[in-house]
C-alpha cells in the first residue's frame, strides 16, 4: 500500500518536512520519571490528608439530614404541622368524650346504688310475702291448717239441687253426663274446678242435665281410701259437696295427704251430718259397691283413664264423649247444646 508521502511526491511538490522528535534535556522530564523509585520500583505518593477547613466531598454528604424520607417528610412544613395539630385536637376530643362517658356511667351507678338502698326494705318485705304465700300454697290440700277452702261457696252451689247417692240433678232431665274420676287425679280436679260450676248453673239447675259420678279409683291405696270416704258421704246425701270440696283442697297424689284428719276436715267442711262415720268407712278395707260398679262399666265402654265422660239421652245407652281438654267448659257446652238441639240460654 502506498503511503501519503509517496502520493505527495508524485504530485511534484517535493517531500513533506516534519519536525524532528523533541529530545528532553537533562533538567526536563517526560513525567514518567517524576515518581520516585525505591529499589527499582516506582514509589506511590502518600494519600493526602484533608485539613479541618477542607472537605473531601464525602463529609458534605455525611452532614445531610439522616431523617428517612417518608410521605410525612415530603409534606410541606405548614401542612405537616397542621396535620399534626388536627390529629392532636381529634385525640383530645376523643379523650374528653371518653372521660364524659365514664363520668356518666359513674353517676348512673351511684344513682342505682342509692335507689337500691332505698328499695332494699321494700324488696325484703316483698320476698317475705312471697315466701309466706308459697308456704301457704304448698299447704293447700292435706297440709293446710284450719277449715278447708271454699266450703261456703260450694254449699251454695248445690243448694236446692236434688241428689241421689252419686247422681246430681233431676232424674227426668233429658240428658245424662257420666264422669269417671279419681279423687286424687289432678286432671279431674281441673275439670271439677273449671267445668262443674258452669254445668251446674247452665244445665243441671234448670233441669236440662243430670250428672252421674263413677267412683273410679285407679291411682293406688290412697285413692281407694278416698273412694270409700266418698261413698259414706253419698249415703248421707252430701256426696257432691264432699266431692267438690275435696278437689278444691286436693293434695299431690300419693304423697300421704289422704289421712283421717284430712277426710274429717273435708267431711265437716261439706257439712256431712256424721263426719266420723265417713272417716270410719274410709278405713274399712272392703271394696265399695260404687267402686266395683265403676270398674265394671269402665270395662264395658273401654274407659282406662280419668277423667273420662259419656253423654246421651237419659235412659238410653250413652256414648264416649271425646274431649281434648277436660278443663275447658266450652267444649262441654258445645257437645251438650248439640244434643239439646241448639244453644241454651
Amino acid at each position: 500500500m502506498a503511503d501519503r508521502d509517496d502520493e505527495q511526491g508524485k504530485g511534484g511538490g517535493g517531500p513533506e518536512r516534519t519536525a524532528p522528535p523533541y529530545e528532553f534535556s537533562g533538567g526536563e522530564s517526560s513525567g514518567d520519571d517524576d515518581a520516585p523509585r525505591e529499589g527499582g520500583q516506582r514509589r506511590e505518593a502518600p494519600e493526602y490528608e484533608f485539613s479541618g477547613g477542607e472537605s473531601s466531598g464525602e463529609q458534605e454528604k455525611d452532614k445531610e439530614d439522616p431523617t428517612p424520607e417518608t410521605a410525612a417528610t415530603k409534606t410541606p412544613d405548614g401542612t405537616f404541622k397542621a396535620r399534626h395539630r388536627s390529629e392532636r385536637e381529634e385525640a383530645e376530643r376523643a379523650r374528653k368524650a371518653k372521660a364524659e362517658e365514664a363520668e356518666k356511667r359513674e353517676r348512673r351507678r351511684k344513682r342505682l346504688k342509692k335507689l337500691g338502698w332505698a328499695l332494699a326494705p321494700i324488696a325484703l318485705i316483698a320476698l317475705i310475702v312471697i315466701l309466706v304465700s308459697n308456704i301457704d300454697d304448698e299447704k293447700t290440700g292435706g297440709e293446710q291448717q284450719g277449715p278447708p277452702v271454699g266450703g261456703t261457696a260450694i254449699d251454695k252451689r248445690f243448694q236446692g239441687i236434688e241428689q241421689d247417692g252419686l247422681t246430681l240433678g233431676d232424674p227426668k232431665a233429658p240428658l245424662t253426663l257420666v264422669e269417671f274420676a279419681d279423687l286424687q287425679c289432678p286432671f279431674c280436679k281441673q275439670s271439677s274446678d273449671n267445668v262443674l260450676p258452669v254445668l251446674v248453673d247452665k244445665y243441671v239447675r234448670p233441669g236440662k242435665l243430670r250428672i252421674e259420678f263413677r267412683n273410679f279409683a285407679i291411682l293406688g291405696p290412697d285413692s281407694e281410701k278416698a273412694a270409700r270416704a266418698l261413698e259414706a258421704a253419698a249415703q248421707q246425701g252430701r256426696a257432691w259437696q264432699f266431692l267438690d270440696l275435696w278437689y278444691l283442697n286436693q293434695g299431690e297424689e300419693n304423697t300421704g295427704y289422704v289421712t283421717d284428719e284430712f277426710i274429717r276436715k273435708i267431711a265437716r267442711g261439706a257439712r256431712v251430718p256424721d263426719a266420723e262415720a265417713v272417716v270410719k268407712r274410709s278405713n274399712d278395707k272392703s271394696t265399695p259397691d260404687t267402686l266395683r260398679a265403676a270398674r265394671t262399666e269402665a270395662n264395658r265402654f273401654g274407659v282406662d283413664g280419668t277423667p273420662s265422660f259419656l253423654l246421651g239421652k237419659t235412659g238410653q245407652t250413652p256414648t264416649i264423649l271425646q274431649i281434648q281438654d277436660p278443663s275447658d267448659p266450652n267444649l262441654f257446652t258445645q257437645a251438650i247444646d248439640r244434643q239439646l238441639g241448639g244453644p241454651q240460654e
